[in-house]
């Protein structure tokens, strides 16, 4: 073996042991390997050069790996029919990785070692289906790069290996050009990835493998809750939703935003739960899974928000191990999906169901997060709420909601007819109870020690710090004595801004408690009894803040647009990319008659600008593609990226900075230029690739005479010398064949059906002569 080709050994061995790596490492992040073979395999796997260089006649011993191979799969089937729990893909991934044990000590040549390249290909392919998170994207293309220079190391051994009689080159295989190459071959190959995956069409319903990614367990959504645990879940950072704004700017009012989630009714002195736990029913349905909210919203409320405009928040929800969907008071409406597309079909088929406490439910099987959009007014101001004539509860449920304990304190009461006696209606009661906490309590997690017969009492009249569950039922109790219905409602308050992604970061450290308080003829209105409290996920340093939402954000866009990526997602990038491309006055789908009938607005002159700028880097990308000379491949890959560049941030210039709207500029601008260099390019390619073949011909031809060609010899002068070493007759064939093969190689020369009969009968000759003699 050649010092070349022990070079070229030495690195595709670094390299494939690089990739088998990235591999392992995929499945261990998605907790698909033991114990036992997460210690084995790098174990194993680096000790197999020195098993092969100790014991070598063990590489031959076929009978032993096929034993053993057949044991193995055998245990794995066996393993798979008798335990019920057995997960089919980690079996799958465990089979595999022994393979690649036994192919690593086995191996004895090329086909070994492209049944290596295959298997960690297909122990990435499995990873796929075990590790969810964003460590698998990162892996994978570090994969691209590295098994991109590990099958070019493969390619370039085994030519040498098989071609002994070529001088091997003087100069470093792997110099800064070829580098290069290789790295632009890797983001194409890359940038192909993505463009099959965001337009391939995404067609599995889950008939066979159900999507799922683990679930959250939160408390406070089951069917009772103990005083205690949202104190204990304030420092949890954990994620259960991220809110996005049509703008893209925080709100004033994100601090104070109460995500409703479940209702209790019920509180025996240590436990709130809920009475009417199996009320839930399908929710009015109104259509492609949007519901107006109406049935929500007494008619009372409908008139006091007669003249208000909805705000719109798009709400990501993490799978929280409950199908509850977090809302906001008012409620306007809720859409299931993506707002452009409804989640009808699949496993992520959604309806919307409500309970009789109004609390909503989604009835997706899957354990995916869900996405849907929710539409809500501003709280009516506190004037529009103190009323105390209109509908009332019936006594069946005046008597649910004005329940009190067995143990009740009586001084509880007395204390709330002293702070509300001045209150004349239930809303203002309540806020006056809240300011009495504001003023004269604390709010903290650190709870001191209660009485465990008298929590609530000793609350009041002992201790005066609390959480939130604590102010909540003490709020909650006051009034009942007073007979004013009052309800529980557990949530999230808040959240924290993520300055990254631009979008409201909900915890579980958020979770929260307030209560509701039934006003005449308006229903149930939340009113919050806590002291205003902040969320500790906002106070940390600005370092520690910035790496939290840089690493959140890229888990939204990884969940947004990888995991979670499926047939909706894919039609309301298109209807988005159909409107962004549609003229303003064209007819859309409207979401009243009433719209259908507005005049057609005139194109601004921002919208023509953007337009005609983006047909003009479309068409000047085509036409670049088209007659630029760009023979290097890193030439190529730099201009394709350069003009992807330039239309990503064209589009986004305009229509707002948005992976969508990047994505939309760069695959037209680099697309264009991508289609005309290969249709224009391609002839070109193909001749150069056929008569640099018919070349070699003659260079190996001369080589085995003793004119080898030297590492500094270009094309021309070793023809001139071959030629000069045969006879007149066959030097006229040298120089035919010198000439077409210059003018098409370099000179961009004619290449047809007859100009290739003309090289190929030349080398023949020449071919031919050389095989006869050697002057």
């Amino acid at each position: 073996m050649t010092p070349f080709v022990q070079r070229l050994e030495r690195l595709h061995e670094i390299f494939l042991y690089i990739s088998l790596a990235l591999a392992f490492l995929a499945v261990v992040f998605g907790g698909a390997t033991g114990v036992v073979m997460l210690a084995m395999f790098p174990l194993v796997a680096l000790a197999a050069p020195l098993i092969r260089h100790v014991i070598p006649g063990l590489i031959r011993q076929n009978w032993l790996w096929n034993t053993l191979i057949l044991t193995v799969l055998v245990l794995t089937v066996t393993e798979y029919l008798t335990n019920p729990l057995a997960d089919v893909i980690a079996l799958g991934i465990r089979f595999v990785l022994v393979l690649i044990l036994i192919k690593l000590i086995s191996r004895r040549g090329p086909r070994d070692e492209l049944q290596l390249h295959a298997l960690s290909l297909l122990t990435f392919a499995a990873a796929s289906a075990a590790n969810e998170g964003l460590s698998f994207g990162l892996l994978f293309g570090a994969y691209i790069l590295s098994g991109t220079f590990t099958m070019a190391l493969f390619h370039l051994k085994s030519e040498s290996e098989r071609r002994p009689l070529l001088r091997a080159p003087r100069k470093s295989p792997f110099d800064r050009f070829y580098v290069s190459v290789l790295a632009a071959i890797s983001l194409a190959i890359f940038a192909s990835s993505l463009l099959i995956f965001f337009t391939f069409p995404r067609v599995g319903l889950g008939l066979f493998v159900t999507q799922s990614r683990e679930s959250l367990s939160v408390a406070g959504f089951s069917e009772d809750v103990e005083l205690g645990s949202h104190g204990v879940l304030r420092s949890n950072p954990q994620v259960v939703m991220r809110v996005e704004f049509p703008d893209g700017e925080q709100p004033t009012d994100t601090g104070s935003m109460r995500w409703r989630a479940m209702t209790f009714d019920s509180y025996d002195g240590r436990l709130w739960s809920r009475t009417r736990g199996n009320s839930e029913r399908p929710a009015p349905y109104s259509r492609k899974a949007r519901y107006d909210l109406g049935f929500l919203r007494p008619s009372a409320l409908d008139r006091v928000l007669a003249d208000e405009t909805p705000r719109q928040v798009q709400i990501y929800l993490e799978p929280l191990g409950t199908n509850i969907l977090p809302t906001l008071w008012p409620p306007a409406s809720i859409e299931l999906g993506l707002g452009e597309v409804a989640q009808l079909i699949g496993t992520r088929a959604a309806s919307l169901t409500r309970d009789h406490y109004g609390d909503l439910r989604h009835t997706m099987d899957s354990e995916l997060g869900l996405t849907y959009s929710l539409r809500f007014y501003d709280a009516p101001p506190p004037t529009a709420l103190q009323r105390t004539e209109g509908r009332t509860l019936n006594p069946r449920l005046e008597s649910m909601y004005t329940q009190l304990p067995d143990n009740f304190d009586p001084r509880i009461g007395t204390l709330a007819e002293e702070i509300t006696a001045a209150s004349g209606d239930p809303y203002s009661s309540a806020r006056a109870i809240a300011g009495y906490f504001a003023r004269e309590f604390t709010y903290t997690t650190d709870l001191p020690e209660v009485n465990p017969d008298q929590p609530i009492a000793s609350f009041l009249f002992d201790t005066r710090a609390g959480h939130c569950e604590y102010f909540a039922t003490a709020a909650a109790l006051m009034l009942r004595s007073q007979g004013i219905p009052t309800r529980l409602v557990n949530g999230f308050l808040g959240g924290t801004w993520n300055d990254v992604g631009d979008y409201l970061t909900v915890r579980q450290g958020d979770a929260h408690a307030w209560i509701e308080v039934f006003v005449p003829d308006l229903g149930w209105v939340p009113v919050e009894a806590t002291p205003a409290i902040e969320s500790g996920f906002g106070q940390r340093a600005a370092l520690m803040r910035l790496g939290a939402d840089a690493y959140d954000a890229m888990r939204q866009a990884w969940f947004k647009w990888v995991l979670e990526y499926d047939i909706q997602a894919q039609i309301a990038v298109l209807r988005r990319v159909a409107r962004v491309v549609a003229p303003k006055g064209a007819p859309s789908q409207r979401e009243s008659p009433g719209e259908d009938e507005k005049e057609q607005e005139t194109i601004p002159i921002k919208d023509a600008i953007f337009g005609i700028g983006w047909l003009a880097l479309i068409a000047a990308s085509g036409w670049r593609g088209a007659t630029g000379v760009a023979r290097s491949p890193t030439r190529r890959a730099l201009g394709i990226s350069l003009w992807m560049s330039a239309g990503a941030l064209w589009v986004s210039w305009f229509l707002g900075w948005s992976i969508e709207h990047a994505l939309l500029g760069a695959f037209s601008v680099g697309g264009a230029f991508t289609v005309a260099l290969m249709l224009v390019n391609r002839p070109q390619k193909m001749a150069h690739y056929e008569v640099s073949r018919v070349f070699e011909k003659i260079a190996r031809a001369g080589a085995s005479k003793g004119l080898e060609r030297r590492d500094d010899e270009g094309p021309q002068r070793y023809l001139e010398r071959v030629a000069a070493s045969l006879d007149a007759e066959s030097r006229v064939h040298v120089e035919a064949f010198k000439r077409r093969y210059l003018s098409v190689r370099f000179g961009g020369g004619p290449y047809g059906p007859m100009q290739a009969r003309e090289l190929r009968r030349h080398a023949r000759e020449v071919v031919a002569a050389l095989r006869r003699s050697v002057r």
